[in-house]
């Protein structure tokens, strides 16, 4: 792979993986309509890379759910959190598990994708309004279901994860939170499953797609937490209805 796509596809997964806007849906226009392939390797690298910046962006609770799990604080009150994690990566793992083949044949589907794409913003839409409540067992299932469903390309993650939370009431902060509190497990468990395929890399254009995806996104993050608490999140409504209804008329005409 060229170094210079190799740079793009870094820039594209730095930005798109975060915002409300679908990685996977934008993998896919790129792959389809401008010939620019993302191999394996280089995906498997690029979610890894993207994870550490989650870690290191979210260090402090992260670190301290951990000491809670590992010295079994079960009286603790971020001990429920843990539980949550755990409730909230079931469905997705289940969905993932079952409908791995199916969601792959999607990604050969740019029509599909600006479908999903304005169903997005259609959900984005709907985060307005939030609330101040707490989660919950259930909406913490609902949330996990949320991010195995946006495994469909042009689904977005993090709008599906962090926007059903606000649709539920669950607050800012919280909502945030808890979806890239999720997002680590199953991407981390995703890699491992095809850790395998690091054997055929070419490391020199995945070391560079994996650093600037990584630069890329510790900008995009921090951006994205000051837009969601000043309640602008569902601003991206108008992106994804307008990518959304080009693919769609694209494909149709």
């Amino acid at each position: 792979m060229p170094i210079y796509q190799a740079f793009i596809l870094g820039l594209i997964q730095g930005i798109t993986e975060w915002l409300p806007i679908s990685s996977s849906g934008h993998l896919v226009i790129v792959q389809n309509w401008f010939k620019i392939s993302q191999p394996l390797p280089l995906d498997l690298m690029l979610h890894f890379g993207t994870a550490l910046v989650v870690i290191f962006i979210f260090r402090k609770i992260i670190w301290q759910l951990l000491k809670i799990l590992f010295t079994w604080q079960v009286h603790d009150p971020k001990f429920k959190l843990i539980i949550y994690i755990i409730l909230a990566s079931i469905p997705t793992a289940l969905i993932g598990l079952i409908f791995k083949d199916l969601i792959e044949s999607l990604f050969s589907n740019v029509l599909m994708v600006g479908i999903a794409l304005i169903l997005t913003g259609s959900l984005l839409f709907l985060t307005r309004k939030t609330g101040d409540k707490k989660l919950t067992p259930a909406k913490s299932i609902l949330i996990g279901l949320a991010q195995g469903i946006a495994i469909i390309p042009g689904i977005s993650r993090s709008g599906s994860t962090i926007g059903t939370g606000l649709i539920l009431g669950v607050d800012r902060k919280t909502a945030t939170t808890f979806s890239f509190l999720i997002f680590l497990p199953a991407i981390l468990g995703a890699s491992i499953l095809e850790i395998n395929h690091l054997a055929q890399a070419d490391w020199l254009p995945i070391l560079i797609a994996t650093l600037t995806a990584m630069l890329v996104s510790y900008l995009v993050i921090n951006w994205l937490l000051k837009l969601i608490q000043h309640n602008k999140f569902w601003y991206f409504s108008f992106y994804c209805w307008f990518v959304g209804l080009i693919i769609v008329l694209v494909n149709i005409i």
